[in-house]
């Protein structure tokens, strides 16, 4: 990632700045500077006043969702049902994709009629030993689970349970609101419980994740405001703030840091979709107080170098930066 950082030099004392251009006749400001030739120049300058300058720091980084998930089947199975494609919008709880599941739902019925037999049997048992039929709290505690346990009844509910459970896992949920993507399976596809089978993304919050110079460090801090722009969208920027600042440097000398921003543009109109992955440039600012800023066009290059002039003595002055 490319990092830079935009300063201009503040050591700079002089009273007045000069800038190469003719100044209109007449004006107060105008002073004749006498250069090396024979014939004076006119020029103008400006005072210098010290106020704050907005350092900033550009790098580039990566955009990721604050809140993902990757979702998988719990069950190995064929596909029979996708609900939802890439980029639809999902509520919490809502069925994304089902699984072919006969077989898990005669099970369940099985179990319930095993359980119903088992509670028949349980509810003799109970007058057998001096309670009421069909009321468990006609005996003791201790003796009820043995009476459970006679009849077959806990088993028979611990099978309902696990059959229930086994016709639930062929159901796909969504667990928070999100926009569903990574989808590449279809109808009557074979499911592995190893394999994802899509990713849900929450787009109210992403990361913006990039790389600063380690020289840069003493000018960041938690809490920073950020711009984020996405490099897709040339006029479409995002603000945010800094969460979190990696305390190692890389082998190239970066660090890593994270920004949290709130994408309050998903619910406007016209306004493109901010996606996982996308390329994006970052800016940070920091205001500089007390500082001699110079007007970026008062800066020439003179043999490749960034020259300033200064007024001193009557003479114009040549400072390399």
């Amino acid at each position: 990632m490319i990092n830079s950082r935009i300063t201009f030099p503040f050591a700079l004392l002089a009273l007045f700045l000069v800038i190469s251009c003719h100044q209109k006749a007449g004006q107060p400001d105008e002073k004749e500077v006498v250069t090396s030739r024979n014939t004076p120049v006119k020029v103008s300058a400006i005072v210098l006043r010290k106020s704050g300058f907005a350092g900033q720091i550009i790098s580039n980084g990566l955009l990721r969702p604050a809140v993902s998930a990757k979702l998988f089947f719990v069950e190995t199975g064929i596909l029979d049902k996708i609900n939802f494609h890439n980029g639809q919008k999902v509520n919490n709880g809502v069925v994304i994709a089902v699984l072919k599941n006969e077989r898990q739902l005669l099970v369940v019925k099985k179990a319930e009629v095993i359980l119903k037999n088992a509670d028949t049997e349980l509810s003799s048992l109970l007058l057998g030993f001096g309670g009421r039929e069909g009321d468990t709290l006609s005996v003791n505690s201790s003796l009820l689970q043995n009476l459970k346990s006679q009849s077959g009844y806990s088993m028979a509910l611990i099978n309902l349970q696990t059959a229930d459970m086994d016709y639930e896992n062929t159901f796909l949920k969504a667990p928070f609101s999100g926009v569903v993507a990574g989808i590449e399976k279809q109808t009557y596809d074979q499911i592995l419980p190893s394999e994802p089978f899509c990713t849900l993304i929450n787009g109210d919050n992403f990361i913006a994740e990039f790389t600063v110079i380690e020289q840069e460090l003493p000018h960041l801090k938690i809490g920073q405001n950020v711009k984020v722009f996405p490099v897709a969208f040339d006029t479409v920027f995002i603000s945010g703030r800094i969460t979190e600042i990696n305390p190692m440097v890389d082998e190239n000398g970066l660090i890593k840091v994270k920004a949290l921003i709130k994408n309050t543009r998903a619910q406007q109109k016209h306004v493109p979709e901010f996606l996982d992955g996308m390329n994006i440039k970052v800016l940070i600012e920091e205001i500089i107080p007390n500082s001699l800023v110079v007007p970026k066009n008062a800066m020439v290059l003179r043999s490749g170098k960034k020259v300033i002039f200064t007024f001193s003595k009557g003479k114009a002055k040549w400072n390399y930066r």
